[in-house]
Order: C-alpha cells, then sequence, then structure tokens
C-alpha cells in the first residue's frame, strides 16, 4: 500500500529539455511532501492506470516500456555497455525482454518513468545534461543516457515493467504489437 505524493507536473516549449527537467527536479525537492516524481511526455499514450502499477513494483526507478519512434518496434530500453574511451556514457539496446514481470534495465528514457525521491537526492546536481559529439571529442549524449549514467554509478536499480505497456505517436502509433511482429520475423 502506497501513501504519498506524486509531484511534478511540467511543460515547458522555452527551455532546452535538459534545463526544463533540473529545473522540476528542483521544484520538486523543494516540497518535502512529494515523494516520487513522474516523467512523460507529449508523444507518449499512457495505460489510464499507469501510476498505480508503477509504484506496485516499489523500486527507485520504474518505468514502464514504450517503443521508438521510426525504430520499427524497437523497445525504449538500454543496457550501459563497457566504457570505452571514447564515451562513458554509452549504452547498447535490449531488444528482448520479459512480458510477465518487471525487469532490470540500465536506461529506458523518459517517456514514462516514476522516481522515488532519494534518487535526486543521492545524485548531486544537474540530473540532467547534453552534449553533441564532435571530431576532437566522440563523447556525447542525451539527458536521459547522462542521467541514467549517473544514476548506475551509484549503484541505484532502474527497472521497467511490462504491466505498463505504453504506445509512442509518430506518423503512427508504435507499441507492443510491433515488437512482438519484430521478435516473430
Amino acid at each position: 500500500e502506497y501513501h504519498g505524493a506524486v509531484g511534478g507536473v511540467g511543460c515547458t516549449d522555452r527551455m532546452y529539455t535538459h534545463a526544463a527537467e533540473n529545473q522540476l527536479v528542483n521544484d520538486f525537492l523543494g516540497d518535502k511532501s512529494f515523494t516520487h516524481l513522474f516523467f512523460t511526455e507529449q508523444d507518449m499514450l499512457l495505460p489510464k492506470d499507469a501510476l498505480p502499477r508503477l509504484l506496485e513494483v516499489g523500486k527507485p526507478i520504474v518505468s514502464g516500456v514504450y517503443f521508438l519512434r521510426g525504430g520499427n518496434g524497437q523497445p525504449c530500453l538500454f543496457q550501459k555497455i563497457m566504457e570505452t574511451r571514447e564515451n562513458h556514457y554509452m549504452h547498447s539496446p535490449v531488444h528482448i525482454f520479459p512480458t510477465d514481470r518487471p525487469f532490470r534495465v540500465d536506461c529506458p528514457g523518459f517517456g514514462c518513468v516514476l522516481f522515488e525521491r532519494k534518487v535526486f537526492e543521492t545524485i548531486e546536481p544537474p540530473w540532467f545534461q547534453l552534449k553533441q559529439p564532435s571530431k576532437e571529442n566522440k563523447e556525447g549524449y542525451g539527458s536521459d543516457m547522462y542521467f541514467y549514467t549517473l544514476v548506475k554509478d551509484q549503484g541505484i536499480e532502474t527497472w521497467a515493467t511490462p504491466r505498463v505497456m505504453c504506445g509512442q505517436i509518430d506518423y503512427t502509433v508504435v507499441e507492443f504489437s510491433d515488437w512482438v511482429r519484430r521478435v516473430k520475423t
């Protein structure tokens, strides 16, 4: 049974996403009554019971499962690979995952994810950052790869639950059935 308050409603078109994410976390931490912070994105189709199902997993970070736009059924799930000299933030796609139970993952993106307060109290800001790779420095990363690398470095578990299957809007909706079709071919 859960007792607490989920904080965080934010929308912006006036700043970079990583700056807005950092501001949202600062605002969230400013109110001690909030026990969890929920992130989603404007192109997500969430099940109506997404939040209760994420809460029932009871992990520091838990995500629903969704599928990349234009990814032909590729889930937005990544595992941290061994560090390379070129890029500390490298991740590798996960193609197969259990559909009957929650499972560990290193990076599920930010499309449908619930964080416990202690995650942001443990990690030093900035929590989110992005960097384009260049010819001189191949180390590029998005705010999700940056954040989840910090999480993994701190030993914080990240989970995903197939009980929260989300769609993502592109020109068409990409969802679980696309992944099943991809696995079978």
